[in-house]
């Protein structure tokens, strides 16, 4: 980590907004790129970068100088988190985790048999797309 993060997040803690804000802002790029892991799950990617900056402003508020560690190494679990946890908890219905993971090993299932195949996402390809993640035909027919 660099000397100018620490004396930066050091000014930061003593209530310099200015410096906090210099933090976050060197250190987006950061979010940027652990968003673009997220890509294709249905939102947009400014959506999720602001998910992401929650999780950096969580992780400039609460990083611990005493430990001997890097502040991006810090972050990225804390990014993730936020961003993890808006993608689990987000929507009017609550559906389960193992659904929601169910979903999108489906979504990617049928993406790439169709990549192969233009008719792979129709009904009768349901039985490819159950073998691809290992699920019975029922779970993955569409209704």
């Amino acid at each position: 980590m660099s000397m100018e993060t620490i004396e930066l997040i050091k000014m930061a803690r003593e209530g310099d907004k200015l410096a906090r804000d210099q933090v976050i802002q060197s250190n987006m790029g950061l979010v940027y790129s652990i968003v673009s892991r997220y890509a294709g799950r249905g939102y947009d990617r400014e959506e999720l970068s602001q998910i992401g900056a929650i999780g950096l402003i969580k992780a400039v508020d609460k990083f611990d100088m005493n430990f001997d560690v890097k502040f991006s190494t810090y972050a990225v679990p804390l990014i993730n988190g936020e961003i993890k946890r808006f993608l689990r908890d987000d929507g009017m219905v609550k559906v389960s985790r193992s659904i929601k993971e169910n979903g999108w090993k489906i979504k990617r299932a049928a993406d790439q048999l169709s990549a192969g195949s233009a008719t792979a996402t129709m009904w009768w390809g349901t039985p490819s797309i159950s073998r691809g993640v290992g699920a019975a035909v029922p779970m993955v027919m569409p209704r």
